[in-house]
């Protein structure tokens, strides 16, 4: 639901498995698998950490897929075999996260100008 996703600062351990996870979901997917598939095989026993890599894991298929390679939600959910309802969740979640960002990395590119 908009607004009620969570930021969550990693440790060096939980960005360690952060990193490992997504790089084995991007796999499995590569390899045939569909999203829940490629997703059963993480052992993460933090929850909240395993459902934040799931559901980046999400966004970076659909920015490569539909933003990258121009498919139509319908094409990703039958290729990832996940509903379009999730798809466009995850897809508007992803749109918050740049939204949000943005301020953040607008700032520091006009710092970095310097046009005072």
């Amino acid at each position: 639901m908009p607004g009620e996703y969570r930021y969550k600062e990693f440790t060096d351990e939980e960005s360690r498995i952060y990193e490992r996870s997504i790089k084995s979901i991007i796999e499995n997917l590569n390899n045939g698998l569909s999203f829940n598939l490629a997703c059963e095989s993480l052992d993460i026993k933090d929850q909240e950490l395993r459902n934040i890599i799931v559901d980046n894991a999400l966004k970076v298929k659909i920015a490569e897929m539909h933003y990258g390679k121009n498919l139509t939600f319908d094409e990703i959910s039958k290729i990832l075999d996940v509903s379009i309802e999730r798809l466009l969740r995850a897809n508007e979640e992803m749109l918050e996260d740049v939204m949000e960002s943005m301020p953040k990395t607008l700032g520091k590119k006009l710092d970095e100008l310097d046009l005072r």
